[in-house]
């Protein structure tokens, strides 16, 4: 699809070939690396951009999928924007919770950033931001043909995942509201110990309070 005239342009975002989802089911484990060095697809819905140079760090980029109804699915982490073309992947999944601290890299590296739910079959819209130009263009996910499954029954199962994953964000988004909380608490504490050889002790004491009522509802 790449033309002449399409390289002229600062940016240019390509129609994408439909989407399969499909479930895998990992069966072997320790016997090494040489089975799995040939060079698989990436899952999901590969979505192809052409920039002409590298944006600024400070313009705004963004890859983002919206539904039917124009509602956000996924904004897409960190997004290649790389001078020429580039490629990412879309998982066809909703963003994940929220996370009541970042994870750590070893973290990120066995299980992976967190996830949402599978989308359903059917048609969704890629948006490419770069700066003030904004492009558009359809994919479309298709259910593995080798399954017969209800859409009843994926719809079900989509709005208990989604769910589940609103209140993991809101005990998440609570416990780090509290974490907050009890690092400014520390920190006064700390300062008042640098400052004053003796601390005025009902105050530490009552600081020392607020830390235990604030362990006792993160346990609950």
């Amino acid at each position: 699809q790449m033309t002449s005239d399409l390289l002229k342009k600062d940016a240019h975002l390509f129609p994408g070939r439909p989407s399969l989802r499909y479930a895998t089911r990992f069966t072997r484990y320790g016997i090494g690396e040489k089975v799995f060095t040939g060079p698989n697809p990436s899952y999901g819905a590969l979505i192809t951009y052409y920039l002409k140079s590298k944006p600024d760090e400070k313009a705004k980029f963004q890859l983002q999928i919206f539904d039917e109804a124009g509602k956000l699915i996924q904004g897409l982490d960190k997004p290649s924007k790389e001078k020429g073309m580039n490629r990412v992947a879309w998982n066809l999944r909703y963003g994940g919770a929220e996370v009541r601290r970042p994870p750590s890299e070893e973290e990120s590296a066995f299980a992976g950033p967190p996830r949402g739910p599978q989308v359903l079959p059917g048609s969704y819209t890629v948006k490419l931001t770069v700066d003030d130009e904004i492009f558009v263009q359809p994919v479309e996910v298709r259910l593995d043909p080798t399954i017969s499954v209800p859409v009843a029954d994926l719809q079900a199962q989509l709005d208990l995942q989604l769910k589940l994953r609103d209140m993991q964000s809101a005990a998440n988004n609570a416990l780090r509201f509290l974490d907050s909380i009890e690092d400014q608490i520390k920190h006064t504490q700390t300062t008042a110990k640098t400052l004053y050889k003796e601390p005025d002790k009902d105050m530490m004491k009552t600081l020392e309070e607020y830390i235990k009522q604030i362990q006792t509802l993160e346990d609950r």
